[in-house]
């Protein structure tokens, strides 16, 4: 009887959480027409701002000798280049590299830019 009763409660608050997630989206407040519109400053050609969120401290701005890995691949991604990159359509596109080849399975030939 107990096991039954768990089961039905539990089956009606996996309802209930259902049905709370199929609620249509609260409609955005609209902006009051006579309000002037809040002007943002364009930031200068050179001035650009790059913010991380993280839960901890970071150990080293080096990632040859970081040991979090969340804080090496934030520098490594955003600050140096590789031999390849994704394209947004999710391709390799070259980076550092002109071009590859594969001759084989274990070999990759890697043709550099100049500079």
């Amino acid at each position: 009887m107990q096991r039954k009763r768990l089961v039905v409660i539990g089956l009606l608050s996996l309802l209930v959480l259902l049905l709370a997630n199929c609620t249509a989206p609260a409609a955005p407040a609209q902006p009051a027409a006579d309000a002037p519109a809040a002007a943002e400053p364009a930031a200068a050609a050179g001035d650009v701002t790059f913010t991380v969120a993280a839960s901890a401290d970071i150990d080293t701005a080096d990632p040859h000798i970081s040991q979090l890995l969340l804080f090496n691949n934030v520098i490594r991604l955003n600050v140096f280049n590789s031999l390849v990159r994704y394209a947004p359509n999710l391709d390799l596109e070259p980076d550092l590299a002109e071009s590859w080849s594969n001759p084989d399975d274990k070999t990759y030939i890697f043709n550099l830019r100049q500079g």
